[in-house]
């Protein structure tokens, strides 16, 4: 199918950002109210949860069909169809 227009006004997809890391009012929070807490394992699951894999495995859902898949983890006009796990389960 091709696409009909192309979409500018998206933001680019947040991947491979560790998103413990990223939130300061998080780590601040946890310092404050537990100071002895080992924040390693929360930075981990940050980095896994904010991985272009795990954003990946996520977008593959939104697709109602069971052989659609957008071609991009952002809104545009192109699809195209075929059989993922995701949406095959």
């Amino acid at each position: 199918m091709a696409a009909t227009h192309d979409v500018f006004n998206q933001v680019t997809p947040l991947a491979d950002v560790n998103l413990f890391a990223g939130n300061q009012a998080l780590q601040d929070a946890l310092k404050f109210n537990a100071p002895g807490l080992n924040t390693a394992p929360l930075a981990a699951l940050g980095q896994l949860a904010g991985s272009a894999a795990m954003q990946n495995h996520a977008r593959l859902p939104t697709c109602t069909h069971p052989n659609c898949a957008r071609t991009t983890a952002w809104a545009t006009a192109s699809t195209r169809w075929n059989s993922t796990p995701a949406t095959t389960r």
